[in-house]
């Protein structure tokens, strides 16, 4: 079942400033464009996470779960005071969800990349460790407002972003969506009572 556009984001986990950088990994044979290097402050390499990468581990994911993505993104989370460690979101558009919990799908996506990065699965299992990475769920069409709200329908989804920029506004249009889906559903329910009222003698 196709998640409702009055659906808000659900999340799985797998949080947490980043200092970001964009740079070519030696781990990774893609062009420098495609790759971007996502560094903790805590840790004195950046890990790099190519484009690619990410796209293999969608697939994977999708393959072993008979999903279906329509578009999806990643981006770095940082740190906080109460979880001092970062790691990964990576905002997913279903147009067929994964018939096994969204938990599962996470774990299949971080054990792809793991075996697709060495940096990356190195930075998973050390001292401190990147957190498992969380998976935010999208409504339905979320990508396709956004695009079409800034003007840029038929361009490329950045599948790895070195900021929250594109996150943050995903997510307050999928948030606003589902605010004005709740609104019509109030209005239509008030008419519903309406015209089902006896009508005045």
């Amino acid at each position: 079942m196709i998640a409702s556009g009055a659906a808000l984001p659900r999340v799985a986990e797998g949080s947490g400033e980043l200092v970001i950088s964009e740079r070519a990994a030696a781990i990774c044979s893609e062009p420098v464009e495609s790759v971007v290097a996502i560094g903790f402050e805590q840790v004195e390499f950046p890990v790099a996470v190519g484009s690619e990468q990410a796209e293999r581990a969608v697939a994977v994911a999708c393959r072993r779960a008979h999903a279906e993505v329509v578009e999806f993104t990643v981006a770095p989370r940082a740190p906080t005071r109460e979880e001092p460690r970062g790691g990964l979101d990576w905002l997913v558009e279903f147009a067929e969800p994964p018939r096994c919990a969204l938990e599962v799908f996470t774990r299949t996506l971080d054990e792809a990349l793991m075996s697709a990065n060495a940096e990356y699965r190195a930075r998973r299992a050390g001292d401190p460790a990147m957190l498992t990475p969380r998976l935010v769920e999208l409504p339905a069409g979320t990508f396709y407002r956004l695009l079409r709200q800034q003007g840029r329908l038929g361009e490329s989804v950045p599948r790895v972003t070195s900021d929250r920029a594109l996150a943050g506004r995903l997510l307050a249009s999928a948030a606003l969506a589902g605010r004005d889906q709740k609104r019509r559903e109030a209005r239509d329910r008030d008419i519903d009572v309406m015209t089902r009222a006896p009508a005045p003698r």
